[in-house]
């Protein structure tokens, strides 16, 4: 019972922290791994509530549809990391088509769709997952998360494996019982941990964790920098880690390290950097000043007003329209005439 409260308390912390890197990276890729992370949340939150010994239909109809969501996620994630592009849609087709099921048809649906065809249909995804990164042409170093995550949930794969055949009365042992939990357990603890290093708040109170750029990191770096002032793909309010990585023909894990050890706190701070500097530029322009603030800041990338002010309030201090009235009224008191 202990090791099902630990595995409810950690997934739900390390959803909720991917989570909100997923958001300030705007990353579907780490989207997708906060989704899984989240699928295992609730399912070990109802295995730690469940009454021992007793049998809950609902329950048991709410992990089969865990699974079937929790595999095209993990896939989608693996996708995104190793090729830099969106999982179709049409693959969580079974899941949608799973829930309306379980609407329409209720708990009796499980007499169809039994907890070990959920968890069989699961495996197909993660050796999916598997041929996805074994095909991948990026460097190894670049996967490394991915071959983290690819072996924990096949680890846990198998642990599921040993409790199934352990229920079927092949082993009796409460250690086998136990795997899936104990590999949860040690898996998340290993997950908040890198995620707790890598983190700048971490890095600055602990210096030594702050990982150093090699001459990979630094030419990267250099690549990104020259493609932003060249092609300018900050522009596009729709531009994420995955689009830069395939205009540098690279995959979002290798653009995201190397800007986090040139010291950049995120990739999309990097961005909005860079369209705070072309509405600066729009805001003193002459010929723009009759142009909305709003508009100048949809010029620039941003997708709404609220991102473009809060970006531009850190980076100069004022918000877009005082720092228009501020740069002008200089030289409209120089244009003025003197009093008599």
């Amino acid at each position: 019972m202990l090791l099902r409260y630990s595995v409810a308390l950690m997934a739900v912390l390390l959803a909720f922290g991917i989570g909100v890197h997923a958001w300030r990276q705007r990353s579907y890729g780490l989207a997708c791994l906060a989704g899984w992370v989240a699928t295992v949340a609730v399912a070990a939150l109802g295995l730690a509530f469940a009454v021992p010994g007793s049998r809950l239909p609902g329950l048991d109809l709410l992990i089969t549809l865990l699974n079937t969501l929790a595999a095209p996620l993990l896939l989608a994630y693996v996708v995104h990391a190793v090729r830099g592009t969106r999982l179709h849609w049409a693959w969580f087709l079974p899941f949608t088509l799973h829930v309306v099921a379980a609407v329409v048809i209720g708990v009796a649906l499980l007499q169809q769709i039994k907890f070990t065809t959920s968890v069989l249909y699961e495996y197909g995804f993660t050796a999916l997952g598997w041929v996805v990164y074994a095909r991948g042409s990026a460097p190894r170093r670049d996967l490394l998360p991915v071959l983290g995550v690819l072996v924990a949930v096949t680890t846990l794969h198998l642990a599921q494996l040993t409790q199934i055949l352990a229920l079927q009365g092949f082993y009796a042992m409460d250690l086998v019982r136990q795997a899936p939990f104990i590999v949860l357990v040690v898996w998340f603890a290993i997950a908040i941990g890198m995620a707790a290093a890598d983190s700048p708040v971490v890095r600055r109170l602990v210096p030594t964790l702050a990982a150093t750029a090699d001459d990979e990191d630094r030419a990267l770096f250099a690549r990104i920098v020259r493609i932003m002032a060249e092609q300018r793909p900050w522009a596009d309010p729709e531009l994420e880690v995955g689009g830069l990585a395939a205009m540098l023909d690279t995959n979002p894990n290798a653009v995201s390290r190397a800007l986090s050890r040139a010291g950049v706190t995120t990739f999309y701070a990097f961005v909005n950097l860079h369209r705070v500097r072309e509405a600066e530029r729009l805001l003193l322009d002459p010929n723009e000043a009759r142009v909305k603030v709003e508009a100048l800041g949809r010029q620039a990338g941003f997708r709404s007003r609220s991102t473009f002010f809060k970006a531009f309030r850190e980076h100069t201090g004022l918000t877009p329209s005082e720092y228009r009235a501020a740069q002008s009224a200089p030289s409209s008191a120089e244009s003025s005439p003197a009093a008599p």
